[in-house]
């Protein structure tokens, strides 16, 4: 700035010309609409609603609060109270007027308040927000930043994840509850009343009916419906043939179909007796691959059948065939007994008479291993018999059934009733054999993978991984030659890296992959490829036979890294060797993704570059034409202690000499009039040090404030020269005086304003960082922001914001969102802080401009509970579908073994525990005896479940103690519980449940679950495993039940033949050896007697 006065110096007229630099005032003004731009920039961009509350009125909003309410502009925002936005009261019953003042006085006592509240839209909707509430000081006084975010997305699938749970829950119990009930019904009309009732009244459907499968009309024809209009169906023998409609191809094909929506569903055949119906689902009855019937249920509401009620009905129906097929056979067998009494009578009444005249018949035979010879009156025998009486079924005893036993251990009943199952008994034996052996081999397999990764993580050079894999190709898994190759995708050849026992020209040789060796086949369709038979392969057609007759068996594996092809292993044995399976096949491509990993992992490394250059920072020059400045110039006489001003001086005080009376005023005066009073020590300072300095030009400047003569303050930069001759006095004392009142109000505004946005910034208690696009790193940071990090706060800026990210496709994902929409809303990613743990959170962020530089605005909100409620929420969801899918898996399963090493099994592995075993209570129930485990991976005694024994009454035995209270028990931390029984074979145990396996009032036994973690255990699991162990109670009973009537079937069954045998012979004779040689056959007794009318030689065991 430049500023000019007429001067006479020596007569001779001048011009005084002074230049003040302003380019300091100037900058700061700019600082100043720098400071508001960002301000507002923050505020407005943000993608939450911001609002701003002052003594209880919303004074300012940004546009995404005016979106969120539907409102048309700020103005029908502003000046109301939160309440004014909001329902009458809020969920909790009280008063939002009342209410909002309150969370805002707690905001304001505890420096912050977080909750969530139900605001109303202008448009009249309710919807949920979550409000972070943060006091900040504005000037003189203290306002309310508030943050609002929509929430109503995150409560809709709450509420839909809960009841999901609630009703998957609810039909679990209730199909158990059901299975319950139908496994007590004896007649098969009534069993099918009961399973259509329960199943529509308690589940809620529209309509359930049911309808069986008749071979003689390929059909499956009604044979119960609910209500009065399943009697009318029934009534016109409602039926649909096999391969129609959604029953008859449920039927057909053994598969549920489902149909949640009907009306434009080409297969649907509707019914004028069910007009409501809208979603239909057919589940078949099976028992093994028989199809028994169809369990068909309607809705009356579009979309309501889902998979909840697929799997549910699939494992009721599991049930419902396991209990048609008990009842059925209850029926024939109780048949057969009025057939097989029947032809009793006949002979009887016919011929018996006779029999027991004639004198010519032996008094009985006996079959042993060498066949069968009459009995003879003076027979001895050495052995014990089990003597039973022949009482025909009129009545009255014709003879008896002896059969040898071991004196030290006597038949009983079921001892008896067990011969019939010992080729079943033998069939399982041969059968966990197996599986003890098939296990055996998996843990050989798994070890010799674990060597393999040993030899493939312990090498750091690739060739050195490739040579060793080779190597133990070989040696591992019996193969005479292997060879490894990589794919150049550039030209489209299989390069050879290394091979064992491979001819020198092979072992580096490049194959292209549209050759057809087996080799290049698996790179070019990456796939697997084994030749066993490489004469006749059609893999190899294209191949010279000479070169087919040279090459043995093969398999050549694809090395992937997901779909991309990273090479090929390769491995042969000699012609004669064994066939190549899918044991090694399933090896190799376990191996080839263990190379492919590391061949991955060591790219990635190689590949890896240092960071980016330090920043570097530009700094915009201000071009805007310079204010003229007002200078207000003076002259001092020391020795007579006056001033002389001009009128420029005066007007920078707001008055004229004529108000003074003179230019010339003393320094007393000055000082008096116009020098700020808390500044008169400062100005007289500087007077001292000018006056008292020996330099011959001697320059200072400051800056203080002065008063007004309108009795206002202001400010001045007073620039003051002193001059001296050679001997040092003072020959001059002049300078100048300039306004600068307007500069230190723009430094105050700009000071204020970024006090302002600071606070905001560092005051608002959800995580915010700003990020330089051009180079990703961070610029501003506040304190929650560093707290969620985990990072320091001076460390935080100029961090990288890429590394915060666990998963780097979702920080691309971020970028290309906000550089295509140019803003992010609640982006769900997972972060990682400086300990390198992860959480989930919710990025909502804004382009704009920071610091002269185009940036990103973040705000990050921590949703790790949220997810983690909602995980637990969806795997108890998942468990609940589990105990489902178990459900269906045992209802299928009529024998008792076999069913409780499913349970045992399929538990531990599904539900990931330590270890799972059932005991069953003995007839007396006072004795606990183990009768399956399932143990972790791997174990040596898988198979097997020992012989244990536990009384009821035992103290210390959690699976005792749940037998006597008949409730659930819990221990979390076994080692520190008394009560607890540790078993020897099970030392990482730490955690233990037992739950009861009761069924009405009967309890079968407990099913036991441990963990080898502390607290693994909580409620949910007791609810969830009670639910499952129901599920085993039924399904147990199911068995024992079908058992008992199929023992019976058989039973009755062999009576039945034995009859038809004895009745197709000739005399009395052949039908005694007919009858004690098939008997013996079936009982497989070592020596069976059959006599008329004489007691045996030696005394008997009745």
């Amino acid at each position: 700035m430049l500023w000019a006065e007429p001067l006479e110096l020596a007569g001779q007229k001048h011009s005084l010309i002074l230049v003040q630099d302003v380019t300091q005032q100037k900058q700061i003004e700019q600082d100043l609409r720098d400071s508001e731009e960002q301000f507002r920039t923050l505020f407005d961009r943000s993608s939450d609603a911001y609002l701003i509350i002052d003594e209880g009125i919303f004074v300012d909003c940004n546009q995404a609060t005016v979106k969120m309410l539907r409102a048309n502009s700020k103005d029908e925002v502003l000046s109301t109270h939160p309440s004014d936005l909001s329902p009458e009261f809020q969920p909790d019953g009280r008063a939002s007027g009342e209410k909002a003042d309150e969370m805002m006085q707690i905001a304001l006592d505890q420096g912050s308040n977080r909750f969530e509240w139900m605001h109303q839209r202008l448009d009249g909707e309710v919807f949920p927000v979550e409000v972070l509430l943060t006091p900040i000081p504005v000037g003189q006084k203290t306002v309310i930043h508030t943050i609002w975010r929509d929430i109503s997305v995150r409560k809709r699938l709450q509420q839909e994840t809960e009841n999901i749970m609630e009703r998957r829950g609810y039909q679990v119990q209730i199909s158990t509850e059901i299975a319950q009930e139908i496994v007590e019904v004896s007649e098969i009309s009534e069993l099918y009343e009961k399973i259509v009732s329960l199943t529509k009244e308690r589940l809620g459907y529209y309509h359930t009916q049911l309808l069986q499968y008749q071979p003689t009309q390929d059909a499956v024809v009604l044979v119960t419906g609910y209500g009065e209009i399943g009697h009318q169906m029934q009534a016109q023998g409602h039926h649909m043939p096999m391969g129609s409609g959604l029953i008859g191809t449920a039927a057909a094909t053994g598969e549920t179909i489902m149909r949640p929506t009907l009306a434009d569903d080409p297969d649907w055949q509707p019914n004028p007796l069910l007009p409501d119906t809208k979603g239909e689902i057919a589940v078949p009855i099976k028992l093994g691959d028989e199809i028994l019937g169809v369990l068909d249920v309607q809705s009356d509401r579009a979309g309501a059948l889902s998979d909840d009620d697929r799997l549910l009905l699939e494992g009721l129906c599991g049930q419902i065939a396991v209990a048609m097929e008990q009842t059925r056979l209850r029926e024939e067998m109780e048949e057969r007994l009025d057939e097989i009494n029947r032809l009793y009578r006949a002979m009887s009444r016919e011929g018996w008479e006779s029999f027991r005249q004639s004198g010519d018949l032996p008094s009985g035979f006996q079959y042993d291993q060498t066949g069968v010879h009459p009995l003879s009156g003076g027979q001895i025998f050495t052995e014990t018999f089990a003597n039973m009486p022949m009482t025909i079924p009129g009545g009255g005893t014709i003879g008896s059934l002896e059969i040898a036993e071991d004196p030290e251990k006597p038949l009983s009943p079921e001892d008896k009733a067990f011969i019939q199952q010992i080729s079943e008994q033998v069939a399982l034996a041969l059968e966990s054999a197996r599986l003890f052996e098939q296990t055996q081999s998996s843990l050989a397999e798994t070890q010799s993978l674990y060597r393999f990764n040993q030899a493939i993580s312990g090498q750091t050079e690739l060739e050195d991984i490739y040579q060793a894999v080779a190597r133990m190709i070989c040696d591992e898994m019996g193969f005479s030659g292997s060879w490894i190759a990589l794919y150049e995708p550039d030209n489209q050849v299989l390069r050879g890296v290394t091979g064992i026992n491979i001819p020198e020209d092979r072992l580096k040789a490049s194959l292209p992959i549209e050759q057809a060796t087996p080799a290049t086949l698996a790179a070019k369709l990456r796939q697997s490829i084994i030749v066993n038979d490489p004469q006749n392969d059609a893999y190899l057609a294209d191949l010279p036979m000479e070169m087919r007759a040279t090459m043995g068996k093969a398999i050549s594996i694809p090395i992937k890294s997901g779909e991309k092809l990273r090479g090929v292993i390769a491995a042969s044995r000699p012609e004669n060797g064994t066939d190549i399976g899918e044991r090694e096949e399933r090896m190799l491509q376990v191996i080839g993704n263990q190379l492919a990993i590391a061949i991955e992992r060591t790219q990635l490394f190689e590949q890896t570059q240092a960071a980016l250059a330090a920043i570097q920072e530009s700094e915009a020059q201000l071009s805007e034409a310079l204010e003229i400045a007002r200078l207000g110039n003076f002259e001092y006489d020391v020795e007579n202690d006056l001033f002389t001003f001009n009128d420029h001086f005066y007007s920078i005080f707001h008055t004229t000499v004529q108000e003074i009376g003179s230019y010339k005023m003393s320094s007393g005066d000055y000082a008096q009039k116009f020098v700020y009073s808390d500044d008169l020590p400062m100005v007289g300072d500087e007077i001292g040090k000018a006056l008292s300095s020996t330099e011959r030009f001697y320059t200072t400047n400051l800056e203080h404030r002065i008063k007004y003569a309108d009795g206002g303050v202001g400010y001045i930069s007073v620039n003051v020269n002193v001059e001296r001759d050679e001997n040092g006095r003072i020959t001059r004392y002049y300078g100048a005086n300039q306004d600068i009142t307007e500069r230190k109000l723009a430094e105050e505004a700009v000071r204020q304003a970024q006090e302002r946005a600071q606070t905001i910034l560092e005051t608002v208690t959800l995580p915010m960082v700003i990020t330089r696009l051009a180079d990703g790193l961070l610029t501003f940071a506040n304190p929650p922001a560093a707290e969620i990090t985990g990072v320091p706060l001076e460390e935080l800026v100029d961090s990288p914001a890429p590394d915060f990210y666990a998963n780097p496709e979702e920080r691309t994902a971020f970028v290309g969102e906000l550089s295509t929409k140019g803003f992010v809303n609640n982006m769900q990613v997972l972060l990682k802080r400086s300990n390198q743990s992860t959480f989930w959170s919710l990025l909502s962020a804004r382009t704009f401009t920071y610091q002269g530089e185009p940036s990103i605005l973040t705000t990050i909100t921590d949703i790790s509970e949220r997810i983690a409620a909602q995980e637990a929420t969806a795997k108890r969801a998942a468990e609940l579908a589990t105990v489902a899918q178990i459900g269906t898996t045992i209802s299928t399963i009529l024998q008792e073994e076999p069913l409780l090493e499913t349970v045992v099994l399929q538990t531990r592995e599904r539900f990931d525990l330590y270890h799972c075993h059932i005991f069953l209570a003995d007839q007396s129930h006072q004795t606990l005896h183990i009768k399956a485990c399932g143990w972790e991976a791997g174990s040596s005694h898988t198979g097997t479940h020992g012989d244990t024994l536990i009384h009821i009454d035992q103290e210390k035995s959690l699976v005792a103690q749940a037998a006597r209270s008949q409730e659930p028990v819990i221990v979390n931390d076994v080692l520190n519980n008394p009560n607890w029984l540790p078993n020897e074979l099970l030392p990482n145990t730490r955690s233990e449940m037992a739950i009861p396996l009761i069924a009405g009032n009967n309890l079968f036994g407990i099913l036991d679950v441990q963990s080898n973690e502390i607290n693994h255990f909580t409620q949910e699991d007791v609810s969830i495993m009670t639910t499952l162990a129901s599920q085993v109670s039924v399904a147990l009973q199911n068995a024992r039940t079908y058992a008992q009537t199929q023992q019976q079937a058989e039973n009755e069954a062999m009576i039945n033949l034995i009859s038809q045998r004895i009745q197709s012979t000739t005399s009395v004779e052949n039908a005694l050896q007919v009858a004690i040689r098939e008997l013996g056959r079936a009982l497989g007794a070592k020596r069976t007697n059959i006599q008329l009318g004489l007691p045996s030689q030696k005394k008997t065991n009745q």
